[in-house]
Formats: structure tokens, sequence, C-alpha cells
């Protein structure tokens, strides 16, 4: 494994984002977002059939610097209202005092969540090369490179994070050409495996993409106003994860082989952002003889007026374990996104979005169908 854990701080960062000025110690940026939704699942039991109210209000913080020429930091966490809990003891009962433990009682306390997203650390000898290490997100996908300020609808589509979703501690080396016009990241990560209860496991995860904008590099950002001339962009993602599973006794168990891979485009003018990609993954064991395929694909398309107003529409779908037991996911999404300072300096700095969700899972005849509303605020 990859011993990075001494460099993760604090939260994403993205390739070519760029940090404060040489000897600038720190530069603070953030947002907050409050999400109101109401969920219907006609198909659950009737206490799950609808839910309502505040969904979440999450508050990102980003610090970035430069305090050394050539080496720059990037540090960002994003905190949710909502709580998880966590269990802080556990003991035996003797309920019909037999002398014989008849169930467990545990205590647990109610935890705010935090999910760190990027603490790294990059080096740049050359403009055109550098390379950065820390916790961050796996550049596997268009939309894994994507600020989450700057997503088209408030969440990244289903088939993105069906596939390869969060962050990792590793290293990555990016390299880029011709003003951006081709972008080659190759990395190495720790790998977040598929543990269970009595087993460890132990492999790196290879990861590898290129992107190329022959008409001039242009950023990942999908959302808002753009001043752009035509772009466009053609992108291909790997990872590729062996990883070993041990037992409780600490012996070998079951070796995987799991190799994922992506396609994407993507345009951008006059404040039209469109993104299409193909997802695919394969995984076999030295266990069983038969392979584990997943395919998926989504299209997303929004348009940015210059009122302020920017209509918004995406498609998904997953075929999961294809080779064994085919189920098909499908996602639709429209809505609006409203920015009320739209002729104003502060173009972006506040942006509502009304959206409808839907979600259908094919061979198990369900479905849910939701309705949002966000507002998100940057400073």
């Amino acid at each position: 494994m990859i011993g990075l854990y001494s460099m993760a701080l604090l939260g994403v960062g993205f390739v070519g984002t760029p940090a404060a000025h040489a000897g600038e110690a720190a530069e603070l940026s953030g947002w907050v977002s409050p999400r109101w939704g109401l969920l219907t699942r006609p198909q659950e039991r009737p206490a799950e059939q609808l839910e309502f109210g505040m969904q979440m209000a999450r508050f990102g913080l980003e610090i970035t610097g430069e305090p050394i020429e050539k080496w720059s930091y990037r540090a960002y966490t994003v905190f949710g209202s909502d709580t998880a809990s966590a269990v802080t003891s556990v003991g035996l009962v003797d309920t019909n005092n037999n002398g014989t433990a008849d169930t467990v009682s545990t205590n647990t306390v109610d935890v705010v969540r935090s999910v760190v997203r990027e603490a790294s650390v990059n080096w740049q000898p050359i403009e055109s090369v550098g390379f950065k290490a820390g916790r961050m997100r796996i550049p596997f996908t268009s939309q894994a490179q994507s600020p989450d300020t700057n997503l088209l609808f408030p969440d990244r589509s289903g088939p993105n994070s069906s596939f390869l979703e969060g962050t990792d501690l590793g290293g990555l080396l990016h390299a880029k050409a011709a003003e951006n016009r081709a972008v080659l990241q190759l990395g190495a990560f720790n790998g977040s495996g598929l543990s269970s209860a009595n087993t460890a496991e132990r492999g790196v995860l290879y990861t590898g993409r290129v992107d190329l904008n022959p008409l001039g590099g242009f950023s990942f950002d999908e959302s808002g106003p753009t001043t752009e001339s035509f772009r466009i962009g053609v992108g291909a993602g790997i990872a590729y994860h062996p990883w070993t599973t041990f037992d409780s006794a600490g012996y070998k168990d079951v070796l995987f082989q799991d190799i994922r891979a992506s396609a994407s485009f993507r345009l951008a003018f006059e404040g039209i952002h469109a993104i299409a990609e193909g997802l695919y993954r394969i995984q076999t064991d030295s266990l069983s003889s038969r392979p584990t395929e997943a395919l998926g694909a989504y299209g997303q398309l929004g348009w940015y007026l210059p009122f302020g107003i920017e209509p918004v529409g995406r498609l998904g779908w997953v075929e999961h374990d294809r080779t064994f037991f085919p189920r098909q996911t499908w996602w639709g999404e429209a809505g609006l996104n409203f920015y009320p300072f739209a002729n104003e300096q502060s173009t972006d700095q506040l942006k509502l979005t009304l959206q409808y969700s839907g979600e259908i899972h094919v061979v198990e005849d369900e479905q849910a169908h939701g309705v949002l509303v966000q507002a998100q605020l940057t400073f």
C-alpha cells in the first residue's frame, strides 16, 4: 500500500487548478448549500413511500497556497448537517438472569459527518509537468474532475458514481502540452477494495487518463456563464486494481483483478455545456470461474441563457452484473438553474436549482421520483 496518510490533512483537487501566487501562504474560499427535497417510492412500504423536508445543508471550505516557489498545496473539506450514529460501547446482556448472554447492548452518539475531499501537495518543476500527492479525487472520468461548485446538477451522475466514487490516498503525475490541448495523468492509489467483516485487502490501484482538446484547452466546469469560443474534448481513462483478501488468520484468501475503463466527449460554446461518457468494468477472482461485468453511460446538456436561467437535462443507464444476473438502472433528471445576479459582477456566486429526478430499477420493478430545491452561495 502507498504510505501517504501523513500527507492527508483536509480536502478535492483537480489537475490544473491554480493555487495562490508564489509567496502567498493561504487563499481561502468556500461555499454553503442547503437543500430541500420531496421523494416518493410507490412500490415501498407505506412508511417509506414519501419523504420530504430539508435533505441536507453542506459547507465546503478550500485553502490553497504556494508558500514556496514551485510547491503548492490544496486542502478542501465538505461538512454536512446530517448526522451518523457512532457506537461508543458494546456489552452483553442477560435478559432472563439465567447466566447466559441473550443479546448485545450498544451505546451510540450522533456525530456530524465530515468528508475530506482533498489534502495534497503539488510540485511543479516545470510548467508542463507536475506531481501531486495526498488525498484527492481519482481522475478516472471527465466528471470526476469537475469542481463541486461547477456541476450542472447538484450531484454527479448515477453511472459515474456507480463505477468509481469518492477520494483516495495516492500520487498523481500530470503533464500537459500545447496549451492544455493534450493532458496526461498517471497515478497510483491505495485502492478502496471490497472488504468484508473477517478479511483485509491489499492492492494498489493504478490509473491513467488522457484528455485531448484539439481546438484549445478548456476547464472542466459544467455549468454557469462562459465566454469561451467553441471547444470540444475527448478523453479516456483506465483503472486497474489487483487486490488480495486475507482471512482472519492472516493468510491469503482470494485474488481479484478489477479493470475499469471510461470514454468521454465534452463540448462548450457560448453557454452550452454538454458531456457524454461511457463506462465499463470487468472483475475476475481466483475463487469463481465467471467474470463480473458492468456497463453504463450517461449524457447531460445545459444551456446558460444571457438573463441568468439555465435549462438542464440528463439521462443515465447502468447494467449491473451483465454476465450472470443482469439488472438495469435508469436515471432521468431535468431542471432549471437560476443566477439572480447574472448581470452583475458576482455573476455565479448565488445559484438556485429546481430539479426533478427519477430512478427506475427495471428487473426489480422499483422506481423513485423526487423534486429538490437547492441554493448554493460561494465566497
